[in-house]
Order: structure tokens, then C-alpha cells, then sequence
């Protein structure tokens, strides 16, 4: 059995033995302190061990500020009107059966592989595109995944410069709504993450 020390608390994991060796604990709230940082595992027998920790935070949504760490990603959306974009603003009042086109601009100085966009749909909305697959926009190939909230991308290869993926949606509810934020990340280099805000619309 391990000896766990968690910051000034030392963790009790016999228990972990009754149940195949494996062992959760989780604090919430007040419960969490600055010493909690530190963690030390030592194995007093000589068998291999795995664990983890980690630490989840939560906002939100429309308290999420926009943010980038070596690559960019800005989110805008457009009302379609007699075939013409025109730019959702706060002020803007939406109908039902408004068709509104979401525009994500991607920005990277250099080359990356593997990369993720998670764009969270805008409540009060429906996808137009029901189905998933493979896209491509300009030089830029990917798979589009359709979700009940939110739209990811996946992309082998992303070169540098300036990217523009965009997809349809259908509003399906009145009131103020958030726009969702979308996200950007390389898998493989997780430095390489950035997000837009949240905002509200009517």
C-alpha cells in the first residue's frame, strides 16, 4: 500500500486493496488549500503504481474572458438576411427561424499538428448540418463533428497564417441567450490553447 501525503494531509490508502487497488478521493470548495500543491507518493513494495491529480475549475460561461497562448481564435456571428451576413450584436433581437452563420477565424505564426476546435453552440439554437464528416475550407482539411452542444473540429495539419471555418445554425428559442465560446487547442502541445468569450444575445 502506498503512503500518500497530500499537502498537510495524509491519505489512508488500504482501502484501496478491498476494491482492486484502486483508490478516489475528492475535495471540493473550502476544502482546497494552497498546500495542496504538494504531493508526494511513495511505494513501500517493489510493484509499479499509477495515479493522478487533478484539479478542475469552473466558471460561468458568460464570465469566460478571451484568451490565447501562442495560437489565436476569434468567433463572430452573422444573421443571414436576403443572402447577405450581417454582424449579431448584443442589441441585435433574433426571431424563431433566424438563419445564423457562426464564422471562427484561426490564427497561428508556425505549423501545428493534431489540433482541436470546440465551438459550444449558442443556446436557444439548432444545427442546420445534422450530420458529421469530412471538410475542408481553402487549403484547410478537417472532420467536422456535429453535437447537441457544441460543433468540434479536428485537424491533422494546421499551416500558419489565417484559417476560416464556418457552419449554419437555426434559432430555436427567444430571450437572452449566450453565444457560447469557442476553443482552441493542440492536443499533442497543449501550450498552443486559446478561447474566445461568451457574450449574450437577444
Amino acid at each position: 500500500v502506498p503512503t500518500i501525503q497530500l499537502g498537510n494531509e495524509k491519505i489512508d490508502a488500504s482501502a484501496a486493496a478491498k476494491n482492486l487497488g484502486y483508490l478516489k478521493r475528492t475535495w471540493t470548495g473550502k476544502e482546497i488549500e494552497p498546500s495542496m500543491g504538494k504531493m508526494t507518493v511513495t511505494q513501500n513494495i517493489d510493484e509499479p503504481a499509477f495515479g493522478s491529480l487533478s484539479l478542475i475549475y469552473t466558471e460561468e460561461i458568460d464570465k469566460i474572458e478571451k484568451n490565447n497562448t501562442g495560437i489565436g481564435i476569434d468567433k463572430k456571428m452573422y444573421l443571414i438576411q436576403d443572402g447577405k451576413e450581417v454582424l449579431i450584436t448584443p442589441t441585435t433581437v433574433l426571431q424563431l427561424g433566424d438563419l445564423i452563420r457562426i464564422r471562427l477565424q484561426v490564427e497561428t505564426n508556425q505549423t501545428l499538428e493534431f489540433v482541436h476546435i470546440k465551438d459550444t453552440k449558442a443556446s436557444g439554437t439548432e444545427n442546420v448540418q445534422a450530420l458529421s464528416g469530412h471538410q475542408s475550407a481553402g487549403n484547410l482539411y478537417y472532420y467536422q463533428a456535429m453535437h447537441d452542444a457544441s460543433t468540434d473540429f479536428f485537424i491533422d495539419y494546421l499551416a500558419r497564417g489565417k484559417h476560416h471555418l464556418t457552419y449554419d445554425l437555426r434559432v430555436s428559442g427567444k430571450g437572452i441567450q449566450s453565444t457560447g465560446y469557442a476553443l482552441v487547442e493542440c492536443m499533442y502541445a497543449p501550450e498552443f490553447r486559446a478561447n474566445t468569450k461568451s457574450d449574450l444575445i437577444l
